[in-house]
This record gives C-alpha cells, sequence and structure tokens, in this order.
C-alpha cells in the first residue's frame, strides 16, 4: 500500500452512536493518530441523510444538480479531501444498512462526471488506500462482495468481524473471562 496517509476519514454507517461499528472504528483511528495521521470519525447518525427520492433526474441532467439538501455532499467532500478511508459497515440481514446506500446512491448526483450517463465515484478513492469492515453476525459475504465491486480502483483491504467475537471481547475487559 505504500507509506502512511496523512489524513483518514472513518466512516461509521451504523444507526447505532455507540455501538460495535463505533468502537472498531476509533480503535483503528487511535492506531493511526499513535503513527502520526490525523484523523476523522464521521458518524452518519450525526448528519441528516435522505436517500434518492421522488425527483425528475436532475442528476443525470446538469452537473451537481442533486435536488435534495442535506448532508450527503459535506460527508462525500471530507472522503474526497482524505488521503485514506475507513468505511465501517453493519450487517442487516446480510446487506448494508440503508443509510450506507443513500450516501452510495446520492454520490450521482453530487459527484462529477465521468460520462453523460455515470458520475465518477471512484475520482473520491482512486489509489487511495481503503479500509472496509463489515460488522455482521452472519458473515457478511453479500456485503464484502458489494463492497470488492464499489470500491474498484483503491488499495482495498476487506475485513469482516463477527459480533460475538466483538462481544466476547468486550466482556474478557469487563470481567477477565468469556462469555
Amino acid at each position: 500500500m505504500g507509506e502512511m496517509p496523512k489524513k483518514v476519514v472513518a466512516t461509521v454507517c451504523s444507526a447505532r452512536r455507540h455501538g460495535n461499528c463505533r468502537e472498531i472504528a476509533e480503535r483503528i483511528l487511535e492506531r493511526l493518530r499513535e503513527k502520526g495521521a490525523e484523523t476523522e470519525l464521521l458518524l452518519t447518525v450525526d448528519y441528516e441523510i435522505s436517500p434518492c427520492n421522488r425527483c425528475n433526474y436532475e442528476c443525470f441532467h446538469e452537473e451537481e444538480s442533486c435536488p435534495i439538501k442535506d448532508d450527503v455532499p459535506i460527508i462525500w467532500e471530507k472522503m474526497r479531501e482524505a488521503d485514506g478511508i475507513i468505511f465501517v459497515i453493519p450487517e442487516y440481514y446480510g446487506l448494508p444498512p440503508a443509510i450506507f446506500k443513500a450516501i452510495i446512491e446520492r454520490a450521482q448526483g453530487i459527484l462529477r462526471w465521468k460520462t453523460r450517463e455515470l458520475r465518477d465515484l471512484e475520482d473520491v478513492w482512486r489509489n487511495k488506500p481503503i479500509i472496509a469492515i463489515v460488522i455482521a453476525n452472519g458473515g457478511g459475504k453479500m456485503i464484502m462482495e458489494y463492497l470488492g465491486h464499489l470500491l474498484r480502483g483503491a488499495d482495498i483491504i476487506l475485513g469482516t468481524y463477527l459480533i460475538h467475537k466483538i462481544r466476547n471481547d468486550r466482556i474478557r475487559e469487563r470481567t477477565g473471562r468469556s462469555a
């Protein structure tokens, strides 16, 4: 992967403010700060995020013309400005949460055009190191396949953490024994 990124943004795509996803992201960011990186934690729960909804496809007619006024452009700009990106995504019934999907879908109305039909989603992470972690109870295989396709063009590391392992670690930290 090369040298340590100077600025790393971790996007936690969970509806829970203090859940497993945040805990994993904070641990990784702490290690990166120890190595000299500037870090930022983006909790999607702190942002107003709306899915594509009832528009007239303005995003296909004019550059950067999404009619929805929310915080999704801020999230994309923070990821674009970062030298490295971390996604921490929970698995809900084998799929990523709607909030993650909304952020990805909304890129078509926010990012610059690659062709008349396609926004340049890869421009945000092209040649950047990306860590994508799925917090899963059932393995996260479908999400990992989706992320592998979505994040093409990046230097990517994919990983799945099973929820029961995290819970055991928490119990061990508190009590000194496993569940």
